[in-house]
């Protein structure tokens, strides 16, 4: 029987060495991480929406609280962005009367009503093409 190759008594050794190859790759197998909860990293992930919400929500204030009227009619404070107060103004005229205000000493005094660290005020010129409320003019670019 030793006359047939598949049946030789050398077969048997490297039967051997392929099975310890194999449970030592078995060894380095990467198992997939277990599944974990996530209500830890949603109350992180909430927690860090409220303060941003409520940073935003200071900043919008202090923009509606301390604007002259004329000004604050005609202008949107949209939101913060890492320090810049981000306001929509519907045309170059009114954002350079919201700018000379800012420089005549109205970003000092927005600093100093809000609650957040305001470093600038940014203004976005944005058309309206129509209010709802029906008292502003139709403005189109």
């Amino acid at each position: 029987m030793n006359d047939l190759p598949h049946q030789s008594s050398s077969n048997q050794p490297s039967e051997v060495r392929t099975s310890d190859a194999l449970s030592r790759l078995r060894g380095f197998r990467v198992y997939p991480d277990r599944a974990r909860p996530l209500g830890n990293d949603l109350d992180r992930a909430l927690k860090s929406l409220r303060l941003v919400s409520q940073s935003e929500q200071a900043g919008i204030e202090a923009w509606n609280t301390i604007v002259p009227d004329a000004i604050r009619e005609q202008t949107d404070a949209l939101g913060l962005d890492r320090g810049r107060l981000i306001v929509r103004v519907p045309s170059a005229a009114i954002r350079y009367k919201a700018d000379t205000w800012l420089r005549s000493g109205g970003l000092g005094e927005l600093q100093a009503l809000a609650r957040v660290p305001i470093r600038s005020v940014q203004m976005k010129i944005v058309a309206q093409n129509a209010d709802p409320e029906g008292d502003r003019p139709r403005i189109e670019k």
